[in-house]
């Protein structure tokens, strides 16, 4: 019963992430399913996958250190919000051939689609902190239970992938049905979120970081309520 506790929350919040905090990679990935392919926006997905988990065990067994380098140095923020903004700059004006008409672009280089999504999620430091402020809470919930941890981010992680691959494979379905020119203006809002975001990440750096507020208004605190009311 305890285990289908976890479960249940850790599936919750999964579902949140992909439905309702949406963030920049989203944007980036169904445009990458329709212009380069399915294969390669999963290539691009599981490098985002691979960085949260090297967050998540990096906050599992150094939470404290990492809570005291974020608090000192909240101008690292600056750092992955510069990298984010050109990234996004760049998107906003490339150009090349939109449309394909196979369903792989064989130029697509999938090594580089995981390490381009990788990069992207991993320079993202508020990831960071929400990872870290995410284990705090799991910690303390299940009393460092090492199994219930592991379950925990287990389905975590996996009602993630899931989740985004459903959205990758709805969102070839629209490709025949897109003009090239449709898919440029996509590539120009996908490089607008992303410049968005990097600016918010460099204004975030000119302030404190305060991961006891990230815990206090994190949504698993919101669904652990509704199990204990």
């Amino acid at each position: 019963m305890e285990y289908l506790e976890v479960i249940f929350s850790a599936t919750l919040l999964s579902l949140i992430l992909s439905f309702v905090l949406i963030g920049p990679v989203f944007f980036l990935m169904i445009e990458t399913s329709i212009t380069k392919g399915a294969r390669a926006a999963l290539a691009l997905d599981l490098g985002v996958i691979a960085a949260d988990l090297v967050y998540i065990s990096v906050c599992y067994y150094g939470s404290k250190e990492v809570s005291k380098y974020l608090t000192a140095h909240p101008e690292s923020l600056a750092i992955g919000g510069l990298v984010i903004l050109v990234f996004g700059l760049f998107q906003m004006i490339a150009k090349g051939n939109l449309h394909f008409k196979n369903d792989i672009n064989v130029g697509s280089n999938y090594l580089s689609m995981f390490f381009k999504g990788f990069v992207l999620n991993f320079v993202n430091i508020g990831i960071l902190i929400f990872w870290l402020a995410t284990v705090i809470i799991v910690n303390a919930n299940y009393h460092h239970d090492v199994y219930k941890i592991i379950t925990f981010f287990g389905v975590l992680l996996g009602v993630f992938l899931a989740i985004d691959i459903l959205k990758i494979l709805l969102a070839r379905k629209f490709k025949n049905r897109l003009t090239d020119q449709t898919i440029y203006k996509l590539k120009k809002v996908v490089g607008t979120v992303l410049v968005i975001v990097g600016a918010y990440l460099i204004f975030r750096s000119f302030g404190d970081v305060n991961i006891e507020n990230e815990i206090d208004k994190h949504p698993l605190q919101k669904i652990e309520s509704i199990q204990d009311p």
